[in-house]
């Protein structure tokens, strides 16, 4: 009966750290192409490019950390309220959100300059390194 019991209890550990794994790939995932993209930006220096990239990342990895939450999609305002968020503001004293939608979305904006596009990688990886979370 001992037995029964210990194998018991080794089934239950080795399932449950397999599916704690298993959860956590898109923040291993997500991590990996955020420095990957990080890395294409620095040969490049496509500041549009690189937003465009972050924010889609970003959409992917909430859409893999909350799937029921987000069937319908992600509006960009929703992620970048989620970096803001997570970083208190400390992204917006680099660059404006205004600023951040006309880089998305006007092909005449002028593109982010390299500190604007540290700031949100950095901020980035660490809402990627907490799960991914959106504001409720």
């Amino acid at each position: 009966m001992l037995a029964f019991i210990a194998l018991a209890i080794i089934g239950w550990t080795v399932t449950t750290a397999i599916r704690r794994y298993q959860r956590g790939r898109y923040r291993r995932d997500g991590s990996a192409l955020l420095k990957n993209l990080w890395e294409n930006y620095a040969r490049s220096g496509d500041g549009a490019q690189f937003a465009q990239e972050l924010v889609a990342l970003m959409r992917r990895c909430a859409i893999a950390g909350a799937p029921q939450r987000v069937a319908n999609g992600i509006a960009t305002a929703t992620l970048l309220s989620a970096l803001q968020a997570l970083d208190s503001k400390q992204v917006l004293n680099v660059i404006s959100l205004p600023e951040l939608s006309a880089t998305l979305y006007d092909p005449d904006a002028p593109p982010l300059a390299k500190d604007q596009a540290w700031a949100l990688y950095s901020c980035a990886q660490r809402w990627v390194a907490k799960g991914a979370p959106l504001p409720c």
